[in-house]
């Protein structure tokens, strides 16, 4: 008798990790996964400003994703995120190490746990490799917003051009699609459960197979608490973003795909082959989205500008704790630089 290899749903051991862009909808659902029964365990960023109900993402795991695109190329990322180039960074040992203690922490606390940060949708190699090592299963929850309204609050909030905001939203659900392919996921659209709570929950709850059934007492706490449209800020593109939207049909076309998802008016096989098409475009159209846009280049680089987030962390998180965050990472540096100089 062989010894078979556990699949992603039998092991005792499971990951929920949501995924989807910056301003795309994915605080909401990261919140909803304690009401279906997974726990989001540890230090959580606090909630302010923009997401006045919580961002509800893991510190720990959003500094090991800071490090990691420190270590990426600034031309940003190919298909395959250049991971042999991460893994060859000298400091990249110590970061693979303390992800993996912070999964086995988290799992000393529940065998089920959850996590959220958008930028987790470009990593998931390096965490796919983690959740094998710690022997865990994973799900995934992708949300999806419309483009043109997340372009619209990455504006807003972090000061980022319309087209590095829809490229964003872009390169985040592509990598989302490609990275999860035969694997546990669910999409779902972030204006559909802001409509009809209790229809999505319930979808979400019978895609993943639990069986246990969620009281509507539970479901309207969470539905007046955290389904609130007055906090949807930038509801709809104006009127740049829509022309600027006919600049990538690639965008339209991908919504369109995720939204027929969404709905189930198209199956997963269907869907998985629609997918890969539009996957295989984008990276061969990528290199000449960036040469039409040189913006572009510095907004892949961080993903994120960097003084916008300063600003954001600052406005959110309070000095106190920005300035604690910009210590770690100054001194996560400090040992990049030494460990490059014994290694010359």
């Amino acid at each position: 008798m062989t010894d078979s290899k556990p699949t992603e749903e039998s092991r005792t051991r499971q990951v929920v990790a949501v995924l989807g862009c910056y301003r795309g909808g994915t605080s909401l659902l990261a919140r909803l996964l304690p009401v279906i029964g997974v726990p989001l365990e540890g230090e959580l960023m606090r909630a302010g400003g923009c997401n006045p109900t919580g961002f509800w993402e893991n510190q720990d795991i959003l500094q090991v994703n800071e490090e990691l695109a420190a270590y990426l190329p600034r031309r940003g990322f190919s298909p395959n995120l250049e991971m042999a180039r991460v893994q060859a960074q000298p400091g990249y040992p110590l970061v693979r190490e303390r992800a993996l203690e912070i999964l086995k922490r988290l799992f000393e606390v529940s065998p089920v746990v959850g996590f959220k940060h958008p930028a987790t949708s470009r990593l998931l190699p390096f965490w796919q490799g983690v959740f094998e090592e710690v022997q865990a299963g994973a799900a995934y929850l992708i949300a999806v917003r419309d483009p043109g309204a997340t372009a619209e609050s990455l504006r807003v909030n972090f000061h980022l051009r319309i087209e590095a905001g829809l490229l964003l939203w872009l390169e985040h659900l592509m990598r989302a699609l490609q990275f999860t392919q035969a694997r546990p996921r669910v999409i779902v659209s972030y204006e559909r459960m802001l409509e009809a709570p209790p229809e999505q929950i319930a979808r979400i709850v019978e895609a993943f197979g639990k069986t246990q059934q969620i009281d509507n007492t539970t479901i309207d706490w969470y539905a007046q608490r955290f389904v609130d449209r007055r906090l949807q800020h930038a509801a709809g593109g104006s009127r740049q973003t829509r022309r600027l939207l006919t600049d990538f049909p690639l965008v339209g076309e991908l919504d369109g795909l995720l939204r027929a998802r969404a709905d189930d008016a198209i199956d997963e096989l269907g869907f998985m082959d629609a997918a890969q098409s539009l996957i295989a475009r984008f990276d061969r159209e990528l290199p000449a989205i960036r040469l039409r846009y040189p913006c572009l280049a510095d907004a892949e680089r961080s993903r994120i500008s960097r003084a916008g987030v300063l600003y954001f962390r600052l406005r959110h998180e309070g000095v106190r704790s920005t300035l604690r965050r910009l210590q770690e990472r100054l001194e996560a540096r400090l040992v990049r630089v030494g460990d490059r100089r014994r290694n010359y």
